[in-house]
């Protein structure tokens, strides 16, 4: 019988794999083994994460903390952030002082004011068509605020400048994807991420956007067909993406990523929000609300072309065939490389004929 080879503690384990050439995967790899061979107390925990300086594995920290039995709160990531910020020589900005500070502070709570709002009218929306109770999406809306508070609270804990717009963005980021479940879905609204924890591309933009507004910055929004992120001064965010290197870019390079992007204010939100409910009208087969709302849609975002795309589904489910089709050419209009919509525009001249022939 061959003698049981000893086993490696977690930090012998994350130095060995430094030397290997398996990089990242196989670094995961071994602080999966080390951790079921030796579970680690609490303080041995806080010694492996202050070892875990690779670039990037910081996201892997809520399932390492989980195993070890630490509760992985949006404080802990903070304190790793600015533990790692620190030792890298990057110091916390200093603050502002007297009027300037007061006028920046105004100015602050006036956008924090108006973004509540934007949230409220949002859980409005969204509540009309979940069947949601007022006290439902009163209890929502604190739970949005009560997270906006926590990410915020995190972050500014991280010592951070927080006027670099790039660093604030990457420790948001960082924060969310250690608490939250994020991926390009389009079934989501904030809604119904605040109760299951899956955010997408619109509830996620919604969500950093208050965060954001805590710090002085008011996003704007820019939405494409399926998809909405945000755009700052001078990177554009999309919230959906855990790594750092795709999840912002230029904005100058915004036109040639996205080509037909419109860009506005809070009110895109807003928008959205209409066209998420639109569909959950449409999935129920309650085609004329599902109209009503991608008209709303179209008020406060007359150049998106996927609204227009839906209501022409919308009027077609409804045998309304020439709303439909006018429909589809204004969408054709706004979005032209779109095949699906030529294809449904052919659909519904299809079926037109047919039901004239009759």
């Amino acid at each position: 019988m061959m003698p049981e080879k000893p086993k490696k503690t977690i930090k012998e384990r994350i130095q060995e794999a430094k030397k290997t050439p398996k990089g990242m995967p196989g670094l995961v790899e071994e602080l999966r083994k080390g951790i079921s061979e030796h579970p680690p107390s609490k303080e041995e925990v806080r010694e492996i994460i202050d070892d875990l300086k690779e670039k990037g594995l910081e996201r892997h920290y809520k399932e390492i903390a989980l195993e070890a039995g630490i509760e992985p709160t949006v404080q802990n990531i903070a304190a790793l952030y600015a533990q790692e910020r620190r030792k890298g020589g990057e110091q916390a900005p200093e603050r502002k002082a007297g009027e300037s500070q007061m006028l920046l502070e105004d100015k602050t709570s006036g956008l924090v004011r108006r973004f509540s709002e934007t949230v409220r009218k949002i859980f409005e929306i969204e509540g009309a068509a979940l069947g949601n109770s007022s006290e439902k999406q009163k209890e929502l809306f604190q739970t949005f605020n009560d997270y906006a508070d926590d990410i915020y609270e995190a972050v500014k804990g991280d010592g951070i400048n927080t006027l670099d717009e790039e660093a604030l963005f990457s420790s948001i980021t960082g924060v969310f994807y250690s608490n939250f479940n994020a991926s390009y879905a389009t079934n989501q609204i904030i809604s119904t991420s605040i109760e299951d924890n899956k955010f997408n591309c619109y509830s996620s933009s919604l969500l950093f956007a208050g965060v954001l507004a805590k710090f002085g910055k008011e996003m704007q929004v820019v939405t494409v067909p399926g998809h909405v992120f945000l755009l700052g001064e001078k990177y554009a965010y999309e919230t959906t993406s855990k790594k750092m290197s795709s999840a912002y870019f230029p904005k100058s390079d915004l036109s040639e990523r996205y080509p037909i992007a419109q860009v506005g204010g809070f009110d895109f939100l807003v928008a959205c929000s209409y066209g998420w409910t639109g569909s959950l009208f449409k999935d129920n087969k309650d085609y004329d609300k599902a109209i009503e709302s991608y008209k709303k849609v179209i008020e406060l975002n007359p150049k998106y072309a996927d609204a227009y795309n839906n209501m022409g589904l919308a009027y077609g489910s409804k045998k309304d065939y020439d709303k439909a089709i006018e429909s589809y050419k204004k969408a054709i209009e706004l979005n032209p490389k779109d095949a699906e919509i030529y294809n449904s525009m052919g659909i519904a001249y299809g079926s037109k004929k047919t039901t004239t022939k009759r």
